[in-house]
């Protein structure tokens, strides 16, 4: 209205002034509500009606709690229902209104609510209209200390929501103070907006579309990338991001990495995109910078080169859809996260709910949105880890991710959308789409020279797409027929491991470097199933630390294949209590003469490039008389051990081999 705000008084005198006209209208009906925590579940026929049914002049909202308190106890006690009044709704025929608003004088900075039960108070006004409270939420449905009480009703197309303590059917729903967050999850669902029958209905609303147009009439954007602890498989992510489907002309890139171990990762990647054809790019690469000073900066950036869109992604979401980026432009709300969960948990980038201490709460309806048995766009009280927010909505309202001055250090993503409810502005979570998958970084670890390989337990959706050959899943597909060589008998040999598996096995070995003595007897083992009592130069898994992630890796990888080929009612458990990485030079060790192993079969996974890393080697079966080719870089040799195949590995002639050997089921 052009004024400046100067208390809640304010919303008696402004009223009032308006009211004046329609003063002598007895036929007009007035409905004052709150604006920004209110939902209208139905249109005005069924608000007249409900009011018609009370037979009173003037109906006020009724709630749990009292304030302002030392006017508690003036309230008459009620048998059921809310015993305080509520000046957040009411409704009344227009010259009960105006002769209410104009009963007393009220300050613009005094208290409407006490204003309006002190008028509750007067029993002359109070008979004289038979002035009313709601206090079984027949109309008028407060959210706050009753939460608990309503649930969403659907029918067919329809939903609508119910006060289950009164058996009530309220048709206006007000969430002030904490009650507002319950509130966020009960538009989700009324007046009709998503039902099980029609599914979303509002989804499309006010949305828009970019396919098709030219690229200079995108918006704008500064992606804001972010890197504040160690994460896996952090150069896939930032190809990801690369590879969104966007103009680069309309991107401006600030990535934040405030972390040394990704500086040569960051320092890789900018390289690699210098030449993408970016609006910018800014690389802020301070271990020291502080993380919070770090995100309000990049606040601060989009409002100072006044972007159209200011779109976060930490380096914890895996955003696989190339297409994520425009489909949350399109999507058009004020701040909008695409919906990423951990694989195989329910841990996810949104919250459904809130504590009223504001920390983390399951809704109802979490695990619907997160498994997709519930598809929509939804109003969530908290996102993190990866949104899009309007350029507008930052310049217009204080948006921050510093802690308020009663908790400076308050978390950072909480602090965040602290700040967005406090400005009532609506934070969404969209699932309409498959956008990706948030990694689990809780217990990375940068023990090791390439720590992405230990991660096969915590991420092992990127792992595989990492480290497994890609045409492993071929050989397990129901739609395509795939032979499985067997240059031998019983002896197979297929793709398994990637080519950056195999090289950074390779080095991590050559980075522990102490290789056992490759004696001619089975002595001199550190312990039971050692590798060091084989006569080869060799290192044990265990040794690195990976022995457990391969054993994961035999029973997950392996057993397939094996239960493929073996047409036998042998179950193997998988378990191998010998692996290793061996190394084949002219200097040392360049054969392996014809041994048996103590195993029910045995794998040997090729480490190195046949021709290019080094030139001879092979194996050959001697009972069978029999030469097997050396595996391919990646691919694996399987075979039974024990009785049936005695082998032995032929010289190399020269460079260096390597190869990892189990022995399965000793």
């Amino acid at each position: 209205m052009g004024q400046k705000w100067k208390g809640l008084g304010m919303k008696v005198n402004l009223l009032l002034n308006d009211l004046a006209p329609y003063k002598d209208d007895k036929d007009l009906v007035i409905l004052f509500t709150d604006s920004n925590d209110l939902v209208f579940v139905v249109g005005k026929d069924t608000i007249l009606s409900k009011f018609k049914e009370f037979n009173s002049s003037l109906v006020f909202s009724a709630e749990e709690v009292c304030w302002p308190d030392e006017q508690a106890e003036m309230h008459p006690n009620v048998s059921v229902g809310k015993r305080y009044l509520n000046s957040g709704g009411y409704i009344g025929y227009a010259p009960v209104v105006y002769e209410a608003l104009s009963h007393g004088p009220v300050e613009n900075y005094e208290n409407d609510q006490g204003y309006f039960q002190r008028l509750y108070f007067d029993e002359e006004f109070k008979a004289k209209h038979n002035m009313r409270l709601d206090h079984t939420s027949q109309m008028f449905q407060n959210l706050k200390d009753a939460e608990e009480d309503v649930e969403v009703v659907f029918n067919k197309n329809q939903s609508w929501i119910k006060n289950t303590v009164y058996d009530t059917v309220p048709i206006l729903i007000h969430g002030q103070g904490i009650g507002n967050r319950r509130l966020l999850n009960l538009q989700n669902y009324v007046p009709n907006r998503w039902t099980p029958e029609t599914g979303c209905t509002i989804c499309d609303n006010d949305t828009f579309s970019l396919q098709g147009k030219p690229k200079s009439e995108f918006p704008d954007v500064l992606v804001a990338v972010f890197s504040v602890m160690p994460t896996p498989f952090f150069r896939r992510f930032l190809e990801r991001v690369a590879a969104l489907n966007y103009p680069k002309s309309r991107i401006s890139l600030r990535l934040y990495v405030l972390v040394e171990y990704h500086h040569a990762d960051a320092l890789w990647w900018m390289a690699k995109v210098a030449s993408a054809g970016y609006k910018n790019i800014t690389l802020i690469s301070d271990s020291t910078f502080d993380e919070r000073d770090a995100r309000n900066d990049g606040l601060e950036s989009c409002k100072t080169n006044n972007c159209s869109y200011y779109f976060v992604v930490d380096s914890m979401a895996m955003l696989v859809n190339p297409e994520s980026l425009r489909l949350l432009l399109e999507q058009n709300r004020s701040i909008v996260t695409p919906l990423l969960v951990q694989p195989g948990k329910l841990w996810s980038n949104f919250w459904g709910a809130l504590t009223k201490s504001a920390f983390y709460a399951r809704s109802d309806d979490y695990i619907d949105i997160v498994t997709k048995k519930k598809v929509g766009v939804w109003n969530v009280p908290h996102v993190q880890s990866v949104y899009v927010i309007k350029g507008s909505v930052l310049r217009r309202f204080r948006i921050t991710y510093s802690g308020p001055r009663w908790k400076p250090t308050m978390d950072i993503d909480m602090a965040f959308t602290r700040s967005t409810r406090q400005s009532f502005i609506h934070t969404y979570v969209t699932n309409r789409h498959h956008f990706g998958h948030i990694l689990d970084i809780g217990t990375y670890t940068t023990n090791h020279l390439h720590n992405d390989m230990y991660q096969i337990f915590k991420n092992p959706l990127d792992w595989e797409e990492k480290y497994i050959h890609p045409n492993y899943s071929k050989l397990l597909s129901e739609t395509e027929s795939v032979q499985i060589p067997k240059p031998c008998p019983d002896v197979f040999v297929f793709p398994l491991i990637s080519a950056k598996f195999a090289t950074e096995l390779v080095e991590e070995v050559e980075h522990f470097d102490k290789w056992s003595v490759g004696k001619e007897t089975y002595e001199g083992a550190d312990e039971v199933g050692d590798s060091g009592h084989l006569p080869t130069l060799d290192i044990d898994l265990r040794k690195i630390g990976f022995e457990r992630q391969w054993q994961h890796f035999i029973v997950t990888y392996v057993l397939p294949i094996q239960r493929r080929v073996f047409d036998s009612r042998y179950k193997s458990r998988g378990s191998s209590v010998m692996n290793f990485v061996v190394k084949y030079n002219r200097e040392g060790q360049y054969f392996w003469r014809p041994h048996q192993e103590v195993s029910i079969f045995t794998i040997n996974v090729g480490l190195s490039q046949h021709g290019v890393d080094y030139k001879g080697g092979g194996w050959r079966f001697v009972r069978y008389d029999c030469d097997a080719k050396d595996a391919s870089l990646g691919y694996a040799l399987m075979h039974p051990g024990r009785l049936t195949h005695w082998y032995e590995g032929l010289p190399i002639t020269e460079g260096i081999r390597y190869n990892l050997v189990s022995f399965i089921d000793p």
